[in-house]
């Protein structure tokens, strides 16, 4: 299940823009937005449409969900920029296999992961129904995760998940860095 995060859930309507900040950590699902004073007064059931991001942080990864709501049709996109893709001479060998483990995903789920200005990134469009709920928003959602796991695990091999070390520490596992030869 996907573990504890925040969402920040913007709401645009014609009169104003509110925001607001909810923990799903702990919670199990569907969440009750009702019950959240999330969804107001007079609303049919599910959610509020329009447009919302919210993040969490799966697995010592950061996401990011953009639901986008028009003419009748939503949209989620999940995005994460996964990790930096080192450079040949700090390691040539990580770099062939972090390409590989980008070319294995992106066969087996389609054009999802990206190497962009030397990182990679995900960044791939869900289907949601209308109207939206909790469940079918989480549910794709949890389902292209557990798709992804496996491919998680392969670039975790050749460098650490951002949240697993402190800031400005070398993800890139040691058995990947090049020893320094004496002169």
């Amino acid at each position: 299940m996907l573990g504890c995060g925040l969402v920040q859930k913007h709401v645009r309507t014609a009169m104003e823009n509110s925001s607001f900040t909810l923990i799903l950590g702990g919670q199990s699902l569907p969440i009750d937005f009702h019950g959240l004073g999330l969804v107001e007064e007079g609303m049919q059931d599910g959610l509020p449409g329009g447009a919302f991001s919210f993040h969490f942080s799966w697995r010592q990864y950061k996401f990011r969900g953009d639901y986008r709501e028009a003419d009748g049709l939503a949209a989620l996109t999940l995005q994460s920029d996964l990790c930096p893709m080192p450079f040949t001479a700090e390691s040539p060998q990580a770099r062939v296999d972090l390409e590989a483990v980008v070319r294995a995903a992106n066969k087996a789920l389609g054009a999802v992961l990206r190497i962009e200005r030397g990182r990679i990134v995900l960044h791939h469009p869900l289907a949601v129904t209308l109207p939206l709920t909790a469940v079918g928003l989480i549910t794709p959602l949890a389902a292209f995760l557990i798709r992804l796991s496996p491919y998680l695990d392969c670039l975790g091999l050749v460098m650490a998940p951002p949240l697993s070390q402190p800031r400005g520490v070398s993800l890139l596992r040691p058995a990947y860095r090049r020893s320094r030869q004496p002169a």
